[in-house]
């Protein structure tokens, strides 16, 4: 009879994947003031703009647009995303200023701009991802002062890289360590680590490379390696398995990698599996 596997928390996992999250949906009021009044020395004079208000319309290159949404864009920490205002107008006359505000404190002018959006590990932990308001104003040329439009868009940061250290998801590279699990040193067992999320989290389906670090014995056999995840329902997904034909042989340390799909379960990601198969007399080091 198989030896029944047993939990051990760990670290390990170089996941390295377009990870999509929805995250925060933030509102932004604009006020759109059709007049200007001031006071003068004999009362109120009240200065009409005439003309229709300018249109303004963000176009991105980069990041990933949300199915059946308009306004969402997702992008990975340190990606750099253009936005075009090219297809702002005006009905009856010319956009001559272009401003960006991008929702981290940072602003730009110009119709073409670039950003590159970043996720802390702070915030990673708290949230699992940040969402951001860019917001696009342009100006025509009414007189005696240019009319305004704005257009929104709500960009999702997620990591580029997950560590797995310790038992817990991490977006930056811990301080290298080892960790040994030991499997059976007769007939073939299996020990499986867990990898618990703090906020789970909705992710679209996407596809992610793995790397595994593994020191062993020369002596010691893996015959299969499997990593899956599993949703806030219980349900456990496969990512990926890796056949003993990868495993086999007296080698010492291996660097193996694997690549899967994440599919979008709709019901949030809340942790990762791995499951090594095989026997060992002194253990197996997994270092992340």
């Amino acid at each position: 009879m198989a030896d029944k596997p047993f939990k051990i928390d760990g670290k390990v996992m170089s996941y390295i994947a377009t990870i999509l999250f929805i995250c925060v949906i933030a509102i932004y009021v604009v006020f759109l003031m059709p007049t200007h009044s001031e006071m003068g020395n004999e009362g109120n004079v009240t200065t009409e703009v005439k003309g229709e208000a300018p249109i303004a319309v963000i176009n991105v290159s980069g990041g990933i647009k949300i199915s059946g949404t308009e306004n969402m864009l997702l992008v990975r920490s340190g990606e750099s995303i253009t936005f075009d205002a090219s297809n702002s107008y005006d009905p009856d006359g010319e956009i001559v200023e272009y401003e960006w505000s991008f929702g981290d404190e940072s602003t730009e002018s110009g119709k073409t701009v670039s950003h590159t959006f970043y996720l802390d590990q702070e915030s990673f932990s708290e949230y699992g991802s940040v969402t951001y308001s860019v917001v696009l104003r342009v100006y025509d040329n009414s007189l005696p002062y240019g009319r305004m439009g704005d257009d929104l868009l709500f960009v999702t940061v997620v990591p580029s890289k997950l560590y797995f250290d310790k038992g817990m998801p991490k977006i930056d590279a811990p301080v290298e360590y080892k960790e040994n699990v030991k499997l059976p040193i007769f007939g073939s067992g299996t020990v499986e680590l867990i990898y618990n999320l703090s906020n789970p989290f909705y992710m679209p389906s996407s596809s992610c490379n793995i790397a595994l670090h593994i020191e062993k014995p020369r002596l010691s056999i893996i015959t299969k390696i499997s990593i899956a995840y599993y949703d806030t329902d219980g349900n456990e997904i496969t990512l990926a398995e890796i056949p003993g034909s990868k495993l086999f042989g007296f080698w010492k340390e291996k660097m193996i990698t694997a690549s899967g799909v994440i599919q979008d379960t709709g019901g949030g990601i809340a942790g990762f599996k791995i499951r090594i198969n095989g026997l060992s007399v002194r253990g197996i080091s997994l270092i992340y």
